[in-house]
């Protein structure tokens, strides 16, 4: 599976659980790149950064979560990977990507698990 691939396996992922993560690996001015590109006014910017001036922390966080209330969870993962690569943090991306699949993964397997041991448990 290639990175596009997986992009679209993976398209309506719900990134709220993922925005503190994704606020951490981002510096703020990428954040603002980002948002700006993806629909954000440059009024709303300035409103988060004014609510937030002592705690650029918190500013990348409401900025990403602004983002995703406005845009929907439909295409989100989507969006974001692709809007990350355009502007050159294709690094940056990918570490998302992994850090959804690690989780994804690990939530199959756990969902799995429990599968089985329901099944153990019934049929014992």
């Amino acid at each position: 599976m290639t990175f596009s691939d997986t992009i679209f396996c993976f398209s309506d992922v719900d990134l709220s659980k993922y925005i503190l993560a994704i606020a951490e690996l981002m510096e703020l001015d990428k954040v603002k790149k980002f948002v700006r590109k993806n629909g954000i006014s440059e009024t709303k910017i300035d409103e988060i950064k004014n609510d937030y001036f002592q705690n650029t922390a918190e500013q990348k966080i409401q900025m990403l979560q602004w983002w995703y209330q406005s845009h929907g969870k439909k295409d989100a993962y989507h969006t974001l990977i692709k809007s990350l690569k355009k502007i050159n943090c294709c690094a940056l991306a990918e570490r998302i990507q992994d850090i959804v699949m690690k989780d994804i993964k690990n939530s199959t397997s756990d969902n799995r698990n429990e599968n089985e041991s329901e099944n153990y448990l019934s049929s014992s």
